[in-house]
């Protein structure tokens, strides 16, 4: 990170997320309950990640429409989706309308995103400059 604005370079921003917008994500996905985003890392541990070519348009459709059953039933739709666009590539590329990211690997394009990385650390995604009650779920939700 540099030490002037604490954002990542250009091309760091390629290969990974910004820890400032991880947390950002967090603290905006507070009321998400705990369910629902465990059925959201369980729908992104079944990503098909051994395809390549035209098969793999296919299959990430099929596997796109698992994804929308968790974000809706999540009560937080449009701050789940808002998430997935700032962790992921901005803006996106052609139809890809969550935001994936191509990682540059050798012999491969696999795909990434940074929400599956979130929801990895979730319970200690927290910025040390504000207090733990800042990321305890509010008793009113938002219905979007």
């Amino acid at each position: 990170m540099t030490s002037e604005d604490d954002t990542l370079p250009a091309a760091a921003l390629g290969y990974s997320i910004d820890v400032n917008n991880l947390l950002a994500q967090r603290l905006a996905l507070k009321n998400a309950s705990n369910k629902r985003m465990h059925e959201l890392r369980a729908t992104f541990g079944d990503m098909p990640d051994d395809i390549g070519g035209s098969e793999r348009d296919d299959r990430l459709v099929t596997w796109e429409k698992s994804l929308n059953r968790p974000v809706q039933r999540s009560g937080h739709k449009d701050r789940l989706w808002a998430a997935m666009q700032e962790l992921g590539q901005a803006p996106p590329v052609g139809d890809n309308s969550h935001h994936w990211r191509q990682v540059k690997r050798k012999g491969a394009r696999p795909l990434a995103h940074g929400l599956p990385d979130l929801l990895e650390v979730w319970d200690f995604a927290q910025a040390l400059d504000k207090e733990l009650s800042c990321y305890e779920p509010q008793e009113e939700g938002e219905i979007a």
